[in-house]
């Protein structure tokens, strides 16, 4: 059983201000070597590899150069990295997550595809704020045993979002522009080496992810797997039990 780590979210500016990795990505590269020991110890028989993606969106001009020195910082910490690549080269495969979802889930305008969104989930009502390290499992009973906030809603509904999410923005230019959460299920889809969405590069297909992420990211990811969910196509849908976080 191969997990495939995802270490940390590198922004490609913060690391570029800082000219170091920021120090949620130091700590989060901390937590997924001691789930690595973890997984490791519980069987002989599993192996660990790990992943970076950056995001290097909102204009950036990104370089194979700026690619190697984020490499060596995190290998610093004595990581072999089987992945690291640019969002922005997960665009390629974004249309083809896209013509696979259900149509009566999108909307369509000139310039935009949107997903149309109403979920019953309430992991997407956790508190992004929270500062301790928690699993999924943990965030998902407390947000469901957890009283009415005071002042909620009367008309209620807490349980029930929706979404117009923002799939693909067409630029002035005639380019494309794919939103966070559809490029975090290609990311999924890419590492597990699901037809359509990796390209042989050498890297090793994962027979599941988990994801080291902080917290306040767990709307988006939380509409990545609905994404996932919503796919028409059976190779896609059966990803969901393969992907799991630790959110930080």
């Amino acid at each position: 059983m191969l997990t495939d780590i995802e270490l940390c979210h590198v922004y490609l500016r913060d690391y570029m201000a800082l000219n170091r990795l920021s120090d949620e990505d130091e700590a989060s590269i901390a937590i997924a070597r001691e789930r690595a020991a973890q997984i490791l110890a519980q069987d002989p028989r599993n192996r660990v590899s790990f992943s970076v993606m950056i995001d290097d969106e909102e204009g950036i001009l990104a370089s194979r150069e700026d690619l190697d020195a984020i490499r060596k910082a995190i290998e610093a910490h004595g990581i072999t990295l089987e992945r690291i690549i640019f969002e922005s080269e997960l665009n390629r495969y974004g249309d083809a997550l896209i013509k696979t979802l259900r149509p009566n889930v999108l909307a369509v305008d000139r310039e935009h595809v949107y997903l149309n969104l109403s979920t019953e989930d309430r992991l997407l009502w956790a508190d992004e704020n929270l500062r301790e390290m928690k699993s999924i499992k943990k965030i998902f009973l407390e947000t469901v045993l957890s009283p009415e906030p005071e002042g909620a809603d009367d008309r209620g509904e807490r349980h029930r979002s929706r979404f117009w999410v923002a799939l693909r923005t067409q630029q002035s230019d005639g380019t494309f522009i794919y939103g966070c959460s559809l490029l975090t299920a290609v990311w999924y889809l890419h590492r597990l080496g699901v037809e359509g969405f990796c390209e042989e590069d050498g890297a090793q297909r994962a027979d599941r992810v988990l994801n080291v992420i902080p917290l306040k990211y767990l709307k988006s990811e939380g509409i990545a797997l609905d994404l996932v969910n919503l796919s028409a196509a059976t190779r896609i849908r059966k990803i969901r039990r393969k992907v799991d976080y630790v959110f930080v």
